[in-house]
């Protein structure tokens, strides 16, 4: 006999055919029952789907509610976190898993009491292997999912410890094969419960207990947006009469404790099987301008915001840390997993856009803000440049800024290297009105440009530097036309055969070029169109530029290609021109290749990637994850794999910022933040820019047979068309390709870290006070302190990466410095940090260690 915990929960999808309006209605009658329920049986306990923002919006209409909330989360008979939303777990940054459960956990213990310290994520559509380290980081000792499991290839047990590649490890419980909703018990359930035990409960129940005969099962009681159970006990009174086994109605927590005295297999990898339910391998390429949007936000928080508050408050520039948190929510609102997918309305989709318009609305003002003040509190002048460095080590490369100025041309104090690469002039206006110590007056505003350079900079860690520009009548360097490619000490590159080849100086060569092909899928998976064949874009036109600072190349294309999915189906002859750019920079100091891939999409149901022909005969991969690396192979997939799998197990990985190939003589590692999916071949790599496609969900893909995903294909349902999943209009995408001898996994991170690094710099305004929005209402103040031209806040070795630096989240006058060793050495803790408390991700105090091992990461508390 077997002990079933039988635990009652609903899945609360936030928004998917239904907005997060319809949603917070749904919960309006649904929580109120619940609670009321909870009310009248005081044994019975209720999850409400592991995410606080849930509970935040029913108390906004129910603020009556809160007491009784807080009463019942004491008792442990109403369960809510630790999320802030149901995260993915594969396209977002680790430090957005991380924040999601920071600040799920700090808003629930600060308004309804403990949350549940686990895990929980039972519709997430596959798992990263380096989750186990996060989650061990956050505090969880256990992690509840459903999708990816594959009793056959990567553990026989339901219940195992999971390690992630640097050790450190969870207890990883997988709901039965049916998911969540296992033992749903519904009022048409309690017409036949003789029916129900027989043929779901015990059923399932004996599935779990012949994988490796452990008497102790998990029977999650719920599906998406169900009501709880009435009646509860007596209801379970009459199934253990019928039941072959012993069933009682418990909690997640409660079968994590009882799990503490089963043996425990491990397992170190992703879960990203599509045995037993479906985990949509492509649908990172799914609403890509959505998914570009995620990925630049949390760099922009990462990589400026937050550096930006934590210097502003070095100075005592006081901007609040709730504005921060504001902009986090806004993006794990997105990244919920149905939201990040992609996989919802195009009504949803439009809600998503407008959270991350405020979302980088909210940054840019804070930006703003903090520039500001800090131009003030230096007394900078319209003819200073403020240059920001939000990393922690000195910054020594290129960057852009912008300055505005009378004159067409300026001169700089400090930088040598410089090239002007955009002009724009404004023309003079009159009776322009100006306030003055007399009164009003109206003058002739003269005409004046913007100037926007790339330059080659030093710049102090975290921290910033002030440089002087007069007006000048001498031209500025220009990017000059070139001959026929354009070279550095270690790279040429220019157009070969309609390719853009990339020769190193030991003659060895790579090429570049746009494939295209159909897209027969849907809003979870990009499916290929049977006889459709993927086609090389190719490239037809070339223009070389080059200055001190870099050497630019620019590649052009066009193809006629089909309008739609029937187009192609029909072989049609109605085409359509698409047009379409490859940008390469070239940096005199580096050897790294800067692309820009622009496209112009204007036809629908298609799919393009980014093709990199390297000629090392492998495929092989080595792809950066959430903190972490995870080698890759090509899997033989079956002839039967539809006898196996819900889905093709198709050898498409998914990555977050690099993907290495690499043989005996070299590595090329190409490094991204907009992409998040790619194939490998022996001589070539593929990385997925877009799949566009009309319909929500399909039924009977070549790679997905069977049943629609989601539920368009139920009994009472309509099929949904989703325009805007088209991605039509312009499209940018950036790359970086780095091609070395001998690999090195911490020269990749520092490189990587170089080329995410952001351009962050400030003008005081007088001739356009619009460049920045906010400078036209922030009306100047006399500085209460007057800070240096030059500062830096604290300095770090680059032998480990900074995860993240910012203000804490809980403790006034405290910051977060969180570092992360992506190198294949254990590294000593710096010294500037070796006193300095080290917490995990909720700041709660953990043991100081003296080195950060291999793909770990550790968190110090500090005083601003």
């Amino acid at each position: 006999m077997t002990k079933s915990y039988l635990v009652n929960h609903t899945h609360w999808d936030r928004e998917w055919y239904f907005t997060d309006i319809d949603a917070q209605v749904l919960a309006d009658y649904l929580f109120t029952e619940a609670l009321d329920e909870l009310k009248k049986q005081p044994d019975l306990n209720f999850t409400l789907d592991g995410q606080s923002s849930i509970v935040d919006e029913y108390i906004v209409t129910h603020p009556e509610r809160l007491e009784q909330i807080k009463e019942l989360v004491k008792e442990n008979r109403l369960f809510v976190g630790p999320w802030y939303t149901q995260t993915d777990a594969v396209n977002v940054d680790a430090e957005s898993f991380l924040r999601n459960a920071i600040v799920g956990i700090t808003d629930t213990k600060r308004k309804y009491g403990k949350p549940m310290m686990i895990g929980y994520l039972p519709d997430t559509f596959g798992f990263s292997a380096n989750l186990p380290a996060l989650m061990d980081h956050i505090g969880f000792k256990n992690f509840i999912f459903w999708r990816g499991m594959n009793y056959d290839t990567k553990v026989k047990s339901p219940y195992f410890k999971w390690v992630a590649p640097g050790g450190q490890s969870i207890t990883a419980i997988n709901l039965p094969p049916t998911g969540y909703s296992a033992a749903v018990i519904t009022d048409k359930t309690k017409e036949d419960l003789k029916k129900y035990v027989s043929e779901r409960l015990d059923r399932t129940i004996d599935f779990v207990h012949n994988i490796r005969n452990d008497n102790i099962s998990l029977m999650p009681v719920g599906m998406d947006q169900v009501n709880i159970v009435k009646n509860s006990e007596a209801t379970l009174s009459q199934i253990n009469k019928l039941s072959d086994n012993e069933n009682v109605i418990s909690n997640y927590p409660e079968f994590c404790k009882a799990l503490e005295n089963v043996k425990l297999p491990t397992y170190s990898g992703e879960l990203r099987d599509p045995v037993y339910a479906r985990v949509h391998r492509t649908i990172s390429s799914v609403r890509s301008d959505q998914k570009l949007k995620s990925s630049h936000l949390e760099q922009m928080l990462l990589r400026r915001i937050e550096p930006l508050m934590v210097i502003a408050k070095k100075n005592n520039i006081s901007v609040s840390t709730s504005l921060l948190i504001q902009a986090w929510k806004l993006l794990f609102e997105n990244q919920a997993h149905d939201s990040m997918g992609g996989s919802v309305t195009d009504n949803v989709a439009i809600d998503i856009d407008h959270r991350y318009k405020q979302a980088f609305e909210l940054c840019e003002s804070i930006e703003n803000l903090i520039k500001n003040k800090l131009a003030e509190s230096m007394q900078l002048t319209d003819h200073e440049l403020l240059l920001v460095n939000a990393n922690t080590s000195k910054f020594e490369g290129r960057t852009k800024f912008q300055v505005i100025s009378a004159t067409p041309s300026v001169s700089f104090d400090g930088i040598d290297k410089v090239t002007l690469i955009d002009k724009k002039q404004f023309k003079a206006r009159e009776n322009i009105l100006v306030q003055t110590d007399e009164g009003p007056k109206f003058i002739t505003e003269p005409a004046y440009y913007e100037l926007n350079y790339e330059a080659l900079v030093k710049l102090p860690a975290l921290g910033y530097k002030v440089f002087k520009f007069n007006e000048s009548s001498q031209n500025d360097e220009l990017l000059e036309n070139s001959r026929e490619d354009i070279s550095n000490n270690d790279i040429k590159i220019s157009l070969d055969k309609g390719d853009v080849l990339v020769r190193t100086n030991d003659n060895h060569d790579y090429r570049i070029c746009l494939v295209d092909s159909g897209n027969d899928g849907d809003t979870y998976d990009y499916s290929p169109l049977p006889e459709d064949k993927e086609i090389e874009l190719k490239f037809d036109k070339s223009t070389y530029k080059t200055s001190k600072v870099i050497s630019r190349a620019i590649f052009e294309g066009k193809a006629n290609l089909p309008v739609g999915l029937q187009d192609r189906e029909r072989r049609s002859s109605e085409l359509k021109n698409i047009t379409y750019k490859l940008i390469v920079d070239l940096d005199q100091t580096t050897s790294l290749v800067n692309i820009v891939v622009e496209i112009n999409n204007d036809i629908d149901s298609h799919r393009m990637r980014l093709k990199v022909k390297h000629r090392l005969n492998t495929s092989d991969t080595l792809a950066q994850i959430q903190d972490a690396f995870l080698e890759n192979k090509n899997q033989i997939i079956p002839s039967d794999w539809k006898n196996h799998y819900v889905e093709k197990p198709v050898n498409i990985f998914s990555f977050n910022k690099s993907v290495t190939v690499k043989n005996d003589n070299y590595s090329m590692s190409i490094i991204t933040n907009d992409a998040r999916e790619y194939e490998a071949e022996d001589d070539a790599i593929y990385l997925t820019l877009f799949a566009s496609t009309g319909e929500l969900g399909k039924p009977d893909l070549a790679w997905r047979p069977g049943r629609a995903s989601g539920d368009t294909t139920n009994q009472g349902h309509i099929m949904m068309s989703t325009p805007l999943a088209q991605t039509r209009g312009d499209l940018e995408f950036k790359f970086g390709i780095l091609l070395e001898k001998q690999f090195s996994r911490s020269k990749l991170a520092r490189v990587e870290s170089e080329y995410l690094t952001q351009s962050v710099y400030y003008q005081t305004q007088q001739l356009n006070r619009f460049i920045n929005r906010l400078d036209n209402k922030i009306w100047p103040q006399e500085a209460d302190r007057i800070i240096p031209k030059e500062q830096s806040n604290i300095e770090l070795p680059n032998n480990v990466s900074t995860s993240a630096v910012y203000p804490s989240f809980v403790h006034e006058g405290k910051m977060v410095i969180r570092l992360v060793n992506l190198g294949e050495s254990v590294e000593k803790v710096p010294d500037v940090l070796k006193s300095a408390q080290q917490v995990n991700a909720l700041e709660e105090p953990v043991k100081n260690e003296k080195e950060i091992g291999p793909e770990h990461l550790v968190s110090f508390f500090l005083d601003l």
